[in-house]
């Protein structure tokens, strides 16, 4: 599925509300496929006003142009590859999009969480 222009700002207004420079965005990998070369990653931040998880994988799979999954219990990115720590690649490309590439790539720092 393709996504339009006018999408990508959408959802990059969406997360700019929720991601501010400096937060730490939670990545949470779902699974794995057999070969290692696949992962389904979900994307959280920390709600400011009681700590809750706030879901940025929709919007963040909208800007960054991940398929998602349709598995029954979670719709996470599909992130293909492998080498190297997937869910802070997300998190990287999420922070070069959100504020640009100077000075490191941004604000978002990442602290990956594995769950299966």
């Amino acid at each position: 599925m393709t996504t339009t222009k006018a999408e990508k700002e959408e959802a990059k207004a969406e997360l700019l509300k929720r991601v501010k420079p400096g937060a730490t965005v939670y990545t949470i990998l779902r699974h794995v496929s057999r070969s290692g070369m696949r992962r389904e990653i979900d994307c959280f931040v920390l709600d400011r006003n009681g700590g809750r998880p706030v879901y940025l994988s929709g919007h963040a799979a909208t800007l960054l142009g991940y398929r998602r999954s349709l598995n029954k219990e979670h719709f996470a990115l599909i992130v293909d590859g492998c080498g190297m720590d997937m869910g802070f690649h997300v998190v990287y490309e999420l922070s070069c999009i959100l504020f640009g590439k100077s000075g490191g790539c941004g604000g978002a720092k990442a602290l990956h969480q594995e769950w299966l």
